[in-house]
């Protein structure tokens, strides 16, 4: 089964358009000691990115589109998709984490505001 796109076709954003913020997700694991400071660990040596940041959609119909593709396509974020990394542009596979908001900015116009991560 191939990777589904970013939702819909071209008349959606190819990125984050209001800003973003990226931070390395690295786990660590923590281990309380009797006595000193914690012992810490890599839970593994993989390192990706987190992104935050937020789209436009310009109609209702779109952000009723972005919804039914977040249900039916990638299932809120258990299936992964295609879209443009927001630091190099280049295509790469991402995760949803979670929609942090939807904001009106008038009648029709909304902003979302996503946080996804690299698919390592």
């Amino acid at each position: 089964m191939s990777t589904p796109l970013w939702p819909i076709g071209d008349d959606y954003p190819q990125s984050f358009q209001l800003g973003v913020t990226g931070e390395p997700y690295r786990p660590v694991i923590y281990s309380s000691m009797a006595t000193g400071p914690a012992s810490s660990r890599l839970e593994d040596d993989i390192t990706f990115m987190v992104w935050t940041g937020d789209i436009v959609l310009t109609t209702n119909e779109m952000l009723t589109r972005f919804k039914d593709w977040l249900q039916d396509t990638i299932a809120f974020g258990d299936i992964a998709f295609t879209w443009k990394d927001p630091h190099t542009r280049a295509e790469k596979d991402f995760k949803l984490i979670t929609v942090n908001s939807y904001t009106s900015l008038n009648q029709s116009m909304w902003k979302v505001s996503l946080t996804i991560q690299e698919v390592p």
